[in-house]
């Protein structure tokens, strides 16, 4: 079935392009993380698709969302679908939060759908969403951004060493904590989209 799904093109003639995922129970225009994201990078020469996940009710927790899980794959299949249908071929996925949890899920089976990953806000310790994210990214073979606040959730900071440890295979891993940024970066959504843009044009850089 259809779902929603915001483009929004380069402002150069590139073909880099991301798939915005968003976090728990919002959607893909979201003010905090999604929006500075959706239309920042383009400004930097990444076109954005930011596309609408499954969700849950509001007092929805994390492990609810387990039942969901497959949903996840065939929306983020399409949303790749429709970049190189645009002429988009260098695509990474940009996810938060519970976002980045289903992106580190479904890289871990697709190893080739994308050229590189940016996880911002990724839980680890138990399972999120069903997912142990601490050994299901060391499956994950792309170059990956593991990034997150000084004054992220618990279960970030704490599970961050690991992330790295299981990570440690992937020699394009790097893991980055930003002083001050708490889990949405609030006040901080300008370097959020310097750092993650520096890093995927350093990655990925344009074809064209």
């Amino acid at each position: 079935h259809s779902v929603l799904g915001l483009y929004t093109e380069a402002d150069a003639d590139t073909d880099q392009a991301a798939v915005i995922v968003h976090g728990i129970g919002v959607h893909p225009n979201w003010p905090q993380v999604v929006y500075p994201l959706r239309v920042g990078l383009p400004e930097q020469g990444w076109s954005t698709l930011s596309v609408q996940m499954p969700v849950l009710a509001n007092d929805a927790n994390a492990a609810d969302y387990a039942a969901l899980m497959d949903e996840v794959a065939p929306r983020l299949d399409a949303a790749i679908a429709f970049l190189r249908a645009q002429g988009e071929d260098r695509i990474a996925i940009v996810a938060h939060s519970l976002g980045a949890t289903m992106s580190n899920h479904y890289l871990a089976s697709h190893p080739q759908a994308v050229m590189a990953f940016v996880a911002i806000g990724l839980s680890s310790g138990s399972a999120h969403a069903g997912v142990d994210n601490a050994e299901v990214i060391g499956r994950v073979t792309v170059p990956t951004l593991d990034l997150f606040g000084q004054h992220d959730l618990e279960s970030v900071v704490s599970g961050a060493p690991g992330r790295a440890g299981a990570a440690g295979g992937n020699a394009g891993y790097r893991q980055v904590q930003v002083a001050g940024a708490d889990h949405f970066f609030d006040g901080q959504e300008a370097a959020q989209v310097e750092i993650v843009s520096d890093w995927l044009n350093a990655v990925v850089p344009a074809g064209r």
